[in-house]
């Protein structure tokens, strides 16, 4: 047996798309057989040639992000409404760190109201960025409203510990003071969810 040094790529046997020239135990050259889409070439370590296999880790989101994009509104209601446009899902026997930034407008009247929606067998707590108080999950987090059409900003920032359900973490929203006006969750507000690991 004659070892070559100095082999060009064109000088090689024709083999198979997607295999991977290798040693084997012996030190003789082989191939990696091709892989399945999406596995990754994996070492099976010293003594054993490597194979292509699923990606090692955790199962289920360990990063999400929601954005509006378009307006929602509330009219006349003091009633906790889903923010449609943000929510994450979220794994079961996990937690979470979550940032939400609110584009909002409401009159001085009804101002506005949201929350971080319950989740069974979930704890959480948030708060926002302007004020000191913490809130529960479904607890309501009060924000003065600067008229219909003044558009004003606000972050939550919170954690949450999800039990054995898996569901997801949802922003809500009302009127503080139910009236016939619009109080409106806009375009650009957005959720960010991150697994804690």
């Amino acid at each position: 047996n004659t070892a070559l040094d100095n082999v060009t790529v064109s000088q090689l046997a024709n083999g198979t798309d997607g295999e991977l020239i290798t040693w084997d135990t012996a030190g003789a050259p082989t191939t990696v057989p091709v892989g399945t889409a999406t596995h990754v070439l994996t070492s099976n370590g010293s003594g054993a040639v490597p194979t292509f296999q699923a990606a090692a880790g955790g199962s289920g989101n360990t990063f999400g992000r929601a954005v509006m994009t378009s307006d929602q509104s509330v009219n006349n209601s003091t009633t906790f409404a889903d923010a449609t446009e943000l929510a994450v899902a979220l794994d079961a026997n996990a937690d979470y760190g979550f940032m939400v930034m609110l584009i909002y407008d409401a009159s001085t009247v009804a101002d506005f109201k949201t929350t971080i929606a319950t989740l069974t067998n979930a704890t959480g707590i948030w708060a926002s960025s302007t004020w000191r108080d913490t809130y529960a999950l479904g607890a309501a987090y009060n924000i003065d409203g600067g008229g219909v059409g003044t558009k004003r900003i606000d972050t939550l920032k919170g954690t949450m510990k999800v039990g054995a359900t898996a569901g997801d973490l949802q922003v809500q929203f009302a009127q503080k003071t139910a009236e016939v006006s619009n109080s409106r969750l806009s375009i650009g507000s957005h959720l960010v969810v991150w697994k804690e690991v």
